[in-house]
């Protein structure tokens, strides 16, 4: 059987139920808290399978479980369980007995106790050690007591006893008396040493304090004087820097970085400047040296460009003219062709040849007349015959029919053949050219082929000739324009002086000379002007700089000594500025020092008047010797007063016990008992000596054959679990009740539970309750849940426990294990990994969910999913209220369950921060705030503080309303109370429904005596009402306290706020409270005042929520 799905309502500590589902596994971890619910679902599972908890009687619970029979569903409504099996409703299945539910739902706080579970199972395995008897039972039965002593020694020795109880009653009555002289002395007494531990507190307080303020003020003394000479120093390193000369500002050091940058680009215009002028001086005279001289005026450029235009146009001419004659070179002669033949009289023969082969060839030989006669012959006889003997014979005539079909058929077909290549032979006899030898398909082809090479050549030698009388045409027409560009060449060369044959390239190259010496020359003047302006830029940044860094006395400043004197200022203004930093911050700290240093010496003069004396005595060492003595005598006088305090309660316990018992007369009664039970001894003695001993006979024989398999088993676990350190014993040494042990097999000594530690005891009795519930449960395998059972195991043994706990889920048990450590997960899941066991279904839960739902496999704990928590944009208080499910205040519900939303309505953003977190309510901060994580939680130590002082204030107002104020009851609270029994549980569920629900009332009714006494209420004891009284009490039911006022209340709200909330912030908050309280009590259960302020708090509500 495995549970699938466990559904909790109406239960005390979970009142918006919860519900666990999809766990349907071998192994399941179910996480959370401590309060989220997990060992309410022990319990309840518990009541549905075994009805073992009357507490839960009245809650309504829904189970699922998987057997293998189908889906098995118990739920309980109304103290009843209902069965059904794949929906139909059946009994109760067979499951082990309530006394074994222990067996299957196993809690440490159970372990820890080792209560009468353990002794009932003790006595169950040495039964069946005894094969099924009782032999313990057998011996008191028999009178084993009376065997295992002397005869009547016993009751011998009790009527000695009780000779001397009434001898020492007689001396106790005497002395009794003078100690009730003595109790105003040891009053007085007490009074003194309680002023002497005071005196005592004060003084250790003050010498501790003296103590720990001379240790504390000679680090600070000496730091103050550290502090002070480092100061010194970085004083006197500022006096050197500053002899130095001044410095100037640092805006001016940053300025001049940008200035010395730009004083480099304007060297280096001023070099590449330099270096132009040197390049175009250069080229100025290499161009003169070439001509000779300085020419005078050049021709004109328009001049230049139409010499120019000549001489390339001249240049163009020539070069096609050799073009055209090395084309008519590459062209030479046309070919010579035999024979007036043209090239269409050619193709015309070619066509009149291929008609030719393109007609079909012509069979002329036609069949012998005669053949055709005597296939006409045999085609009439075969019709005959077919007619007149046999079908067959018409085959044969169809035969000499085809032949004659088939000779008529190629006679017609060659016809047009034959026209067609007649028409050819004419038509190429016409054209005069010489014919095929023969007039077949061979010659024929062969006679085309030479026509068409003769017509291809031909074709060229016409394309030829036409070629070369173009080219021709071209060369005369280039020669001519060629011979006129000469000439106007000779006429330029003429003008200019230059020699006629020299026309040309001479004429060209002189001109372009000219050119270019006056474009050296412009180009020499520009670069020369660049000059200038460039060493005017230079010289402006060079004046800049120098006022910038205050470097006047630089006798020739340039980019690489300013950049010397700016390196030089700013490492200057770097040291100055570091010791200037260095000086405030040690000022800094000699200040907050020599203040510790006061307040120290402040608490050193405290203590000093504490103890009296001058305060430059603490420095002496020897202080707390001056003071032992005074110490040791107020402690010798103070260790007294408990001592005076247990001897005053003894008298006056002794002195009460003494009027309410008469002892001296119950000594007497003793006395006469102890003689009557001196007889009685020595026939029963008698009676034991004959069974003693077979009795030990068979006990032994028993022991040695007969070892339950439940014994077994535990052992197996228990050794499993310990590492095989122990093993598990069971015996009744000395006659006592049977009890387990524990024997170390490695040093063999036993142990008795009592013997061993927590944990290994915790070990042992698992391993017992597990063996129980394997070995007495039928087909169906219960689930077995273990609560915190690991808590008090070392790492080691929980990983033996995790796998032997995995191997029993294997064979076909369900294993849930509650627990609140969330790291157990990953323990859980890397143990099982590495011993190869199935991975458990892992499922968390706490008090803000109703639904838990098994979690997607993780390896580490970081990959929990963050909570989903609304953003608070723009919504109002109510409307965020009512998102995040923000419950009222409810009567009688413990201030730690408040909502934070009633205390941070006017801070929505800090809210929604919390709720992230998972910080629901009061409680949970409260928590958060003592572990001093509130303002890291918050992220502002302000908020944090104000959110405190609101928590206080309603802590103090919740509990304030809460005084004097009884709940409701009803039968389920007198149930629950044990004090009421079923017969009177009816009468007085009546008499209370009379009293509407007041628990005060009930008891008062309780009390009444004689006639006036109601009949319900009649025969019901004393006793039972006072402990029912007592019960009632202690749960907050009854309260006969009287209600605080509303001042008073207000008061207590405002001394919680302290001095972090002002008073009327901390009374409107308490009164805002105190309404949803009244309004959540029903209108008759109100106090008056609420009566009275009811439309009051409905307004207050109202506003507060809109």
């Amino acid at each position: 059987m495995k549970v699938r799905q466990l559904s909790i309502r109406d239960v005390p500590g979970l009142p918006d139920g919860l519900t666990i589902e999809d766990i349907a596994a071998p192994v399941v971890l179910l996480l959370g808290p401590n309060g989220s619910g997990k060992s309410t679902f022990r319990r309840c599972l518990e009541q549905v399978l075994f009805e073992h908890d009357d507490d839960l009687g009245h809650a309504e619970l829904d189970g699922r479980f998987e057997t293998v029979d189908g889906l098995l569903r118990a739920q309980q409504r109304g103290g009843r369980v209902r069965w059904t099996l794949n929906g139909s409703f059946v009994k109760r299945p067979d499951l082990p007995t309530r006394e074994r539910a222990e067996c299957y739902a196993i809690g440490a706080r159970a372990l820890l106790a080792a209560g009468d579970t353990e002794a009932r199972f003790a006595a169950e395995v040495r039964r069946a050690m005894a094969g099924g008897f009782d032999l313990l039972a057998v011996r008191e039965a028999l009178g084993e007591a009376a065997r295992r002593q002397r005869f009547g020694a016993h009751e011998a020795q009790e009527l000695r006893e009780a000779k001397e109880q009434l001898r020492r009653v007689e001396e106790g009555l005497r002395d009794l008396a003078d100690d009730e002289d003595r109790l105003s002395e040891l009053r007085d007494e007490v009074e003194a040493a309680e002023r002497a531990a005071s005196e005592l507190a004060s003084t250790r307080a003050a010498i501790e304090g003296a103590r720990d303020a001379r240790e504390r003020l000679l680090p600070v003394r000496r730091e103050v004087a550290e502090r002070e000479a480092q100061l010194e120093d970085v004083r006197t390193r500022l006096t050197a820097i500053d002899a130095l000369g001044p410095l100037p500002p640092s805006a001016n050091l940053s300025a001049a970085r940008v200035t010395l940058e730009s004083l480099r680009q304007r060297e280096d215009e001023e070099r590449r400047a330099r270096e132009a002028v040197e390049r175009t001086r250069a080229r100025l005279e290499s161009i003169v040296e070439e001509l000779g001289h300085e020419p005078g005026t050049p021709p004109s450029i328009e001049a230049f460009g139409d010499l120019d235009e000549v001489w390339t146009e001249r240049e163009r001419v020539r070069r096609e003219v050799e073009a055209v004659e090395a084309q008519l070179a590459a062209i030479g002669e046309p070919e010579a062709i035999a024979g007036d033949v043209s090239v269409e009289t050619l193709a015309g023969s070619i066509e009149d040849l291929e008609n030719w082969l393109a007609a079909a060839p012509v069979d002329d030989r036609p069949l012998p007349q005669g053949v055709l006669v005597a296939a006409g012959v045999v085609a009439l006889a075969s019709v005959a015959a077919a007619a007149l003997f046999s079908t067959w014979f018409a085959l044969l005539a169809g035969m000499a029919l085809a032949v004659m079909v088939a000779e008529w058929q190629r006679r017609l077909s060659a016809t047009p053949a034959r026209v067609q290549r007649e028409s050819a032979i004419e038509s190429f006899r016409a054209r005069g050219l010489q014919r095929p030898a023969v007039w077949e398909q061979h010659p024929v082809r062969d006679r085309v082929s030479t026509l068409r090479e003769q017509r291809e050549r031909l074709r060229r030698a016409e394309a030829t000739a036409n070629e070369r009388a173009r080219l021709s045409t071209d060369r005369a027409r280039l020669s001519a324009r060629r011979e006129e560009l000469d000439r106007e060449l000779a006429e330029w060369a003429e003008r200019v002086g230059v020699r006629p044959e020299a026309a040309g390239l001479e004429l060209l190259e002189w001109t372009r000379r000219c050119v270019a010496w006056r474009d050296a020359r412009l180009s020499h003047a520009e670069e020369r002007g660049s000059l200038a302006a460039a060493t005017t830029s230079r010289e402006a940044a060079t004046n800049g700089a120098v006022a910038m860094l205050a470097a006047g006395d630089l006798i020739a400043p340039s980019y690489a000594t300013l950049v010397a004197r700016l390196e030089e200022l700013g490492l200057r203004a770097a040291d100055r500025e570091r010791w200037s930093e260095k000086r405030r911050d040690l000022e800094l700290e000699l200040g907050r020092r020599r203040e510790d240093l006061e307040r120290l010496e402040e608490v050193a003069q405290a203590a000093a008047r504490a103890l009296g004396i001058d305060p430059a005595e603490l420095e002496d060492a020897a202080l707390e010797a001056r003071f032992e003595p005074r110490l040791d005598a107020l402690m010798r006088s103070a260790e007294r007063r408990d001592t005076l305090r247990d001897s005053i309660q003894d008298i006056v316990t002794r002195l009460e016990e003494a009027r309410r018992n008469d002892v001296f007369e119950l000594a007497l009664a003793q006395r006469d008992e102890a003689r009557s039970d001196l007889a009685l001894a020595r026939d029963a003695r008698f009676d034991a000596l004959a069974s003693d001993f077979l009795l030990d006979d068979v006990e032994q024989e028993f022991e040695r054959e007969s070892r339950p398999a439940v014994l077994d088993r535990a052992a197996d676990l228990f050794a499993r679990f310990t590492h095989r350190r122990y093993d598990l014993l069971v015996d009744n040494a000395g006659g006592t009740e049977p009890e387990f042990a524990a024997l170390d097999v490695v040093d063999g000594v036993r142990r008795g539970l009592e013997q061993l530690s927590d944990g290994t005891r915790m070990q042992l009795l698992l391993s017992l309750r597990i063996a129980f519930a394997e070995t007495g449960e039928g087909a169906e395998r219960l689930p077995i849940v273990l609560d915190e059972v690991f808590s008090m195991s070392d790492p080691g043994r929980i990983r033996s426990m995790v796998e032997t706990i995995a191997e029993i889920a294997a064979d076909d048990r369900q294993v849930i294990y509650l627990g609140a450590d969330p790291t157990l997960e990953v323990a859980w899941r890397e143990i099982a990994r590495e011993a190869g066991k199935p991975q458990p279904c892992v499922v968390h839960i706490d008090r803000a969910q109703e639904v838990a739902r098994p979690v997607a496999e993780a390896v580490e704990l970081a990959m929990t999913p963050a909570r989903s928590v609304p953003k608070p944009d723009g919504k109002s208080p109510r409307e965020y209220a009512a998102e995040i499910g923000a419950h009222l205040p409810a009567a009688f519900e413990d201030a730690g369950r408040l909502h934070l939303f009633h205390l941070l309505s006017d801070d929505l953003e800090g809210l929604a921060v919390l709720l992230r977190q998972g910080i629901v309510s009061l409680g949970q901060w409260e928590q958060l705030a003592r572990s001093g994580g509130a303002a890291r939680a918050l992220g502002d130590e302000q908020r944090a503080t104000r959110l405190g002082a609101r928590v206080a204030v309603a802590r103090a107002a919740i509990e304030a309303w809460h005084i004097g104020r009884g709940r409701k009851i009803g039968r389920a609270e007198l149930e629950a109370s044990g004090e009421v029994s079923e017969v009177f549980i009816d009468n007085l569920e009546s008499l209370l429904v009379d009293l509407d629900g007041d628990p005060a009332a009930l008891i008062e009714a309780l009390e009444v005596e004689g006639a006036e006494r109601d009949e319900r209420a009649k025969r019901f004891k004393k006793a039972k009402r006072e402990q029912l009284d007592a019960w009632l009490s202690e749960r907050g039911h009854i309260d006969r306290r009287h209600p605080l006022p509303l001042d008073e209340q207000d008061s207590r709200a405002r001394e919680a706020a302290g001095d972090d909330l002002d008073p009327a912030s901390a009374t409107d908050l308490a009164s805002h409270l105190r309404d949803y309280l009244e309004r959540s009590l029903p209108r008759a259960a109100a106090p008056p005042q609420a009566e009275v302020d009811l439309e009051r708090a409905e307004a207050v509500e109202s506003a507060t929520s809109d």
